[in-house]
């Protein structure tokens, strides 16, 4: 099989797409330029949007998709991964069955530029088109579980468990400064932007948080959300305080 692309370090992660199927639909896609499409396009997410896909019936796209979605063809992925997604620490190929997606799929010229690939307008990409997954890791096989730690799962004792106080000198200690870089280390790769002690089975009241990539929401979506860039930061011994508000700010909530 042709290898798909030349990277210092690929690890790659095959999800089972089995039993998530949306009832097919009788919207004709059309191709322009040329007489039939390939039978498989493929498409780039961030880990972020393919986690989020998985409880959905479409795909989770990024606001770069608004005006159509982008397809590659297999010989086009290596070029539009090193152009456009080539610091990114993490990445999903999605391998689509072309007849299965909803809209107008078009052969055309990028704007501003001379190549010629597959777009979707006025569409989605079903769950159902999605016949493999494909999880891409752009770093040295020795770095990429290096630090990563095992996140606990509901029913694990130590999540019931009250979390103790930690003093002034074990927060400048080395153990505790190494595991906030584990800490962080397993956020940044799960992804997610937050993560507490007990959520690696630790009982410790210590506590990292970002919110620095928001690629895949669109202005709209960050203003209803009130959502902002967060840099890192490490909260110890925290102290909650609650204040009542009338205003309702509703979507999909995640938690590792």
């Amino acid at each position: 099989m042709k290898k798909w692309l030349t990277i210092a370090c690929l690890y790659a992660v095959s999800f089972s797409l089995a039993g998530k199927e949306k009832p097919a639909t009788n919207k004709e896609i059309t191709v322009k330029e040329t007489n039939q499409s390939p039978q498989y396009l493929y498409k780039v997410l961030s880990l972020k949007n393919w986690q989020a896909t998985q409880s959905r019936k479409t795909a989770q796209l990024s606001a770069e998709d608004d005006a159509f979605i982008h397809f590659s063809t297999q010989d086009q992925l290596e070029r539009i991964i090193g152009k456009y997604w080539a610091d990114a620490p993490q990445l999903v190929i999605l391998k689509i069955d072309s007849k299965k997606l909803e809209g107008r799929l078009v052969f055309e010229t990028n704007p501003g530029g001379s190549a010629k690939y597959y777009h979707l307008y006025d569409g989605f990409i079903p769950f159902n088109s999605i016949v493999e997954s494909k999880i891409v890791y752009q770093q040295p096989i020795d770095t990429c579980d290096l630090q990563k730690l095992d996140i606990v799962q509901v029913g694990h004792p130590v999540l019931r468990q009250v979390a103790r106080e930690l003093s002034v000198e074990e927060c400048v200690s080395p153990e505790i400064q190494d595991l906030i870089e584990k800490m962080k280390a397993t956020m940044r790769a799960a992804p997610g932007v937050g993560l507490a002690a007990p959520q690696i089975g630790k009982p410790l009241q210590l506590a990292v948080i970002e919110d620095m990539d928001h690629s895949h929401l669109n202005a709209e979506q960050l203003a209803v959300r009130d959502r902002h860039p967060v840099p890192f930061h490490v909260i110890i011994n925290p102290r909650l305080y609650i204040e009542e508000s009338t205003a309702d700010a509703e979507f999909f909530e995640g938690c590792l």
